[in-house]
């Protein structure tokens, strides 16, 4: 039988077997059958694995990638494994002292702020070359007054090695002195003397397009509190910048902004919780003029937050509810029922302040308060026969001998629990930071102001909290240590450095089990992290942890605290101020 089965799968022509891998749930089972044969495998790696993108297409069909069928499928099945084991790595993201200063050179603050600026983050990344490495991302927010830019070249490096002659010679960008990693170039940008809180940035967005992968200048529309809304080109490498339009308020506050993508692009402009103007991006004129102005209330002062454009002929009003409950629902315009699905933390039912969808498998919540970051799984749980079974609680051998194993769907409990991340770390004993020797013995206590994702296939988060930018990044700690850990380092290009500064060290964060709504609020779990590095050493030694017992299906940083051996020594958790 077996035979027959192995001549039946050598006759097949090639499409068969392109068919027969789009219904392959995993990356293993896909790589255990171009190992069969010979022929298999060749139809397998055929023009650079491109029969994964069938994989990719059918496990991953809400979500873009480049055409880099092998690094794709490799990247979202690491992210998403890493959402799985709720594998997050964070850190600060910090200008060094020598960013390039664009427009004035001193500016001098007018007033006297009791909190710090309210960050507003966009961010992009774009692909140039033939590998996953190939690529430029930029990163730019609203910090006060300023704002700042980063641009990450990762592909330079890819670059210099192929010598590919098609790119052009100015695609190498000089790395910015004192910056952890290489290919960084840092710039701020303020064209104002004198500033006080009516001139902080409350709108950024970048404009990339197909063409920003090879120039050295990045198109950005910002608008500041006092109304004051505008294009303008900013060259980090040249330190040089250049007004392009203004876009016409007609006075009034500035309360945020919003862009639709696609070639006839539209901003939306929230003005004094009352208008929302609407312009052409790309207008002809230097001074564009509102096309169309939607009231929102007639008399009054409104109770509108944000506005969110959906398409070319809808736009979504988020208005501020009297009693925010912070539940997120999902709505479908395909069903007859207002709300399909409900997600809620009985935890915590803080206000939303920001919200980030990842394809149509997650979303990410940013809380009002606490510094909570919530992480929810939209997936439909599909049935299987192996979940019916759930395995008991491994022993110290057991997690020995199999915590190097890649792990079956099966072995993971059904239905799995989220988790809700705090964001509490402050920078400590930073020279030249406002506020913070009177901040530095307390921790972070607010909100999650805006979320930013530079692409929807990347594994990276830009987290706004108050007067600081936090990077998260979704990566297992046994992809940084396993044997193919050189894959991750140079198409990941995570910056880490156990010997750098603040932004090259990971935290350890803690974060909390979310209960089901059924189980109205019992039963909550609280995790901590141990230190990547020691946590990385373990792994690549095969190691467990001294003091903790590995958790079943969670990153090998977590533990929990009071928990040795699988018993309860005492205590009981609280937040520490």
């Amino acid at each position: 039988m077996e035979d027959k089965i192995r001549v039946s799968l050598l006759v097949l022509p090639s499409e068969i077997i392109y068919n027969i891998v789009s219904y392959l749930p995993t990356l293993a089972s896909i790589t255990h059958l171009s190992r069969t044969c010979r022929r298999l495998y060749e139809v397998i790696s055929a023009d650079h694995y491109r029969i994964l993108q069938a994989f990719v297409k059918s496990q991953f069909p809400s979500i873009e990638t480049p055409p880099f069928w092998a690094d794709a499928a490799r990247a979202l099945t690491s992210r998403s494994r890493a959402f799985d084991r709720r594998a997050v790595i964070a850190r600060f993201i910090l200008p060094p002292d020598n960013a390039t200063r664009i427009g004035n050179p001193r500016t001098i603050r007018t007033d006297h702020p009791t909190l710090g600026y309210r960050p507003v983050i966009d961010s992009y990344e774009v692909w140039y070359g033939n590998a996953w490495s190939a690529r430029k991302e930029v990163l730019v927010w609203g910090a006060g007054a300023d704002l700042v830019i980063r641009i990450k070249d990762y592909g330079r490096k890819y670059l210099k090695v192929t010598n590919n002659a098609g790119c052009p010679s100015n695609a190498s960008r000089r790395r910015a002195s004192g910056t952890p990693q290489d290919y960084v170039s840092w710039a701020t940008f303020n064209d104002l003397h004198g500033v006080n809180s009516w001139d902080d940035i409350s709108g950024v967005h970048l404009l990339g397009s197909s063409h920003s992968k090879w120039t050295e200048d990045e198109d950005i529309i910002f608008g500041r509190r006092n109304g004051k809304l505008v294009r303008t080109s900013i060259s980090a490498e040249t330190g040089s910048s250049r007004l392009k339009k203004s876009y016409l308020t007609l006075g009034g506050y500035l309360e945020g902004t919003d862009i639709s993508s696609g070639p006839c692009r539209m901003l939306a402009a929230s003005m004094n919780r009352k208008s929302i103007l609407f312009f052409r991006v790309d207008a002809p004129e230097d001074e564009v003029h509102p096309f169309e102005t939607l009231k929102i209330t007639a008399h009054g002062l409104g109770r509108h937050r944000c506005s969110r454009i959906l398409c070319d002929e809808k736009i979504a009003v988020v208005k501020r509810g009297k009693f925010p409950s912070g539940v997120a629902r999902l709505h479908d315009l395909r069903s007859p029922s207002s709300i399909v699905s409900v997600f809620s933390d009985t935890v915590d039912d803080s206000p939303i302040y920001s919200l980030k969808p990842i394809g149509r498998e997650r979303f990410v919540v940013g809380s009002g308060i606490h510094a909570l970051v919530k992480i929810f799984d939209m997936r439909m749980g599909r049935y299987s026969y192996l979940d019916a079974a759930l395995p008991a609680a491994r022993t110290h051998i057991d997690s020995m001998s199999n915590h190097n194993r890649p792990e079956r769907p099966g072995t993971v409990l059904f239905p799995s629990k989220d988790i809700s991340i705090f964001l509490s770390n402050r920078i400590q004993n930073l020279p030249g930071r406002r506020l913070n020797r009177l901040r530095e013995p307390h921790r972070y206590r607010g909100p999650i102001y805006t979320i930013s994702q530079p692409s929807p296939s990347s594994s990276t988060f830009y987290i706004g909290v108050e007067d600081s930018v936090i990077r998260l990044d979704m990566v297992s700690t046994d992809d940084l240590a396993g044997k193919n850990k050189e894959w991750y380092q140079r198409n990941l290009d995570l910056g880490l450095d156990q010997h750098g500064g603040v932004d090259c060290q990971p935290l350890d964060l803690s974060c909390y089990e979310r209960p089901f709504p059924k189980d109205q609020g019992r039963g909550v779990r609280l995790m901590m992290q141990d230190p990547l590095w020691m946590a990385v050493d373990e792994e690549s030694r095969g190691e467990l942890s001294k003091s903790e017992v590995r958790i079943p299906g969670w990153d090998r940083r977590w533990f929990q605290p009071w928990v040795v051996r699988n018993k309860v020594t005492g205590g009981t958790w609280r937040r520490v101020s």
